[in-house]
């Protein structure tokens, strides 16, 4: 989401920066139905980034232009492929039939 919402306000092509928004809406609803399932369940879940992602966010802010909108559509492929694998096994074998639907709506 970080990553996203830098990319709306800094990167270079309008295409760009309409693909982050567009992320960002989509992540701002599935992390708001994953919260929900989380209080429900009594889950904690974390309110910050962890170290290494806040480590992506300070390498992008130092990027600009051309390779800002390169750099961040690359990680994007990469990471939502990541994402849609783990998603897939979530939906296929997790133990929690909420969070099993979940993965598999998402």
């Amino acid at each position: 989401m970080q990553l996203s919402k830098l990319a709306a306000d800094d990167a270079s092509s309008p295409e760009v920066k309409q693909i982050a928004q567009r992320l960002v809406q989509d992540h701002t609803r599935g992390n708001q139905k994953l919260l929900s399932i989380a209080k429900q369940k009594d889950l904690s879940v974390p309110k910050e980034l962890d170290d290494t992602h806040e480590d992506v966010v300070k390498l992008f802010s130092k990027l600009e232009g051309a390779q800002f909108d390169r750099e961040f559509l690359r990680y994007q492929v990469m990471h939502h492929e990541k994402d849609v694998a783990a998603f897939n096994l979530q939906a296929k074998e997790g133990q929690d039939s909420d969070l099993k639907a979940f993965a598999a709506k998402q």
